[in-house]
C-alpha cells in the first residue's frame, strides 16, 4: 500500500512499478491526495484518488483507515497529509509495517 501526494514524482514511479513488476495490479494500492489531473490515474483499478469535496476526503480517509489494518507493507511517500499523520498516531499497532521514504 502507497500513500502519498500527488506530486510530480507520483506518475513515473506508478509507471515503473508497472513496468517491473508483474504483480503490479493485485500487490500494490495506491492511495493518493491532490490529483486534479485524473486522466492518468482512471487507466489503474489499484489508484483511489481523493476527490476535492469534504465528503470525498472523508471517504478517501476511511479508505486509508481500512487499508492500513489490511496491507501487509505500507509505504509513505511522504508525511504531508496531517489526516494520514493523525490516523497512523491513533493506530500505533500498523506501526510495524509502515515505511516512511
Amino acid at each position: 500500500m502507497h500513500v502519498c501526494c500527488h506530486d510530480k514524482f507520483i506518475q513515473p514511479f506508478i509507471e515503473l512499478m508497472e513496468k517491473n513488476f508483474d504483480d503490479f495490479i493485485s500487490r500494490h494500492l495506491f492511495l493518493i491526495k491532490g490529483a486534479t489531473e485524473t486522466s492518468f490515474y482512471s487507466r489503474y483499478a489499484n489508484v483511489i484518488l481523493a476527490g476535492p469535496s469534504r465528503r470525498a476526503q472523508v471517504k478517501y480517509l476511511t479508505q486509508v483507515a481500512h487499508e492500513l489494518h489490511s496491507a501487509d507493507k505500507i509505504i509513505l511517500h511522504g508525511l504531508f497529509n496531517i489526516h494520514v499523520v493523525l490516523l497512523l498516531a491513533l493506530m500505533p499497532w500498523v506501526s510495524h509495517k509502515a515505511y516512511w521514504i
